[in-house]
């Protein structure tokens, strides 16, 4: 089966009903193992499956978890009667193109007789290197300066509170750059070219805690061969400061990083400026309580926008304030941590 064609079943099972043979939206394939066929499926967040069949005591890959590959054994009720499946799962739509090639493989080697457990075990690690070629070609400028303006607001909190690694949660996908309970800050880095205009991606982005401060740390970077900053040589410096360099690489890990991959390595700049915010009332956003009824129409499924901080000056932060919003993500930092 071609990655296209697995693409473009998924997306088919996420538009049908669910429930089935399986209890989710599945297809059988033609390929079997020794129990039965296997399926193509999409779980309860939609995410991209594939289901092997195998005997209840056969050993299987079980707890993986990797750059949004997924790997364990599951029962399921088959027409009624319980069934266990080494469950194949990809946590990202942007990457199933990539996860499709890898299926394709499994489904080439189960067709060649090999076991399910050997195909699947033998195909994780090509899907880590697929996923790094692909992170490799995706590394753009404006990927480069959003990680390097992370990483130095992470290093100004780790100068504080060594364990504020934990406190970087934007990678993992929460709606902030860094949370300490009440306390929230977003960073945002740009270009030259763009000033002091900033995307924001999510309607909740700009929205502070519940009874917290909310602080946007603007970087206006410029590439720079002679430049002083680098992002392999602000992570060494991290590493040497953390309390715990494994919650520092897995989230490193999550933002796409990887130390093997040159495009990060090779990319130098220069810091142009550096301004804080304080997000209140008044401030240039758009939240849910700016919309009628609180929420979005129907069939509106998120909302970006674009602000100019030149709007917000009445909201920034002194030159002998910049530091402030550390200071209070890192001691609200002290009773989470």
């Amino acid at each position: 089966m071609s990655p296209d064609l697995s693409v473009a079943q998924w997306r088919r099972l996420r538009q049908a009903s669910k429930g089935g043979d399986l209890g989710i939206a599945s297809v059988e394939l033609q390929v079997t193992t020794s129990v039965g066929p296997a399926r193509l499926a999409v779980g309860p967040a939609g995410e991209a499956l594939l289901l092997l069949p195998v005997d209840a005591h056969a050993a299987v890959p079980d707890g993986v978890d990797r750059n949004g590959l997924t790997a364990r054994a599951v029962v399921l009720n088959l027409r009624g009667r319980p069934q266990r499946f080494l469950e194949l799962g990809c946590e990202e739509e942007r990457l199933e193109a990539v996860f499709g090639e890898v299926v394709g493989e499994i489904l080439r080697r189960l067709d060649g007789g090999t076991d399910p457990a050997e195909a699947v075990a033998g195909t994780i690690n090509e899907f880590l290197d697929l996923l790094r070629r692909s992170s490799q070609a995706d590394v753009t400028l404006e990927r480069a300066i959003g990680l390097l303006g992370e990483l130095r607001v992470l290093s100004r909190l780790v100068a504080r509170r060594p364990s504020a690694s934990l406190l970087w949660s934007g990678p993992q996908g929460a709606r902030h750059d860094f949370r300490a309970g009440p306390a929230a800050l977003e960073c945002k880095s740009t270009r030259r070219s763009q000033g002091r205009r900033v995307v924001i991606a999510a309607l909740d982005q700009l929205q502070e805690p519940p009874g917290g401060e909310l602080f946007l740390w603007l970087q206006v970077f410029e590439p720079d061969a002679a430049g002083h900053l680098c992002i392999s040589e602000e992570i060494e410096r991290l590493k040497l400061s953390v309390s715990s360099q494994g919650d520092l690489e897995s989230r490193l890990e999550a933002a796409g990083y990887a130390d093997d991959v040159p495009a990060w390595q090779d990319m130098r700049f220069s810091l142009l400026a550096e301004e804080a915010y304080r997000v209140t009332d008044g401030f240039p956003r758009l939240t849910a309580p700016h919309l009628v009824g609180g929420s979005l129409p129907v069939g509106v499924g998120r909302v970006t926008y674009e602000i100019d901080l030149d709007a917000a000056a009445n909201f920034r932060l002194d030159d002998s304030e910049l530091d402030l919003p550390i200071r209070v993500l890192a001691d609200a930092a002290g009773s989470v941590l």
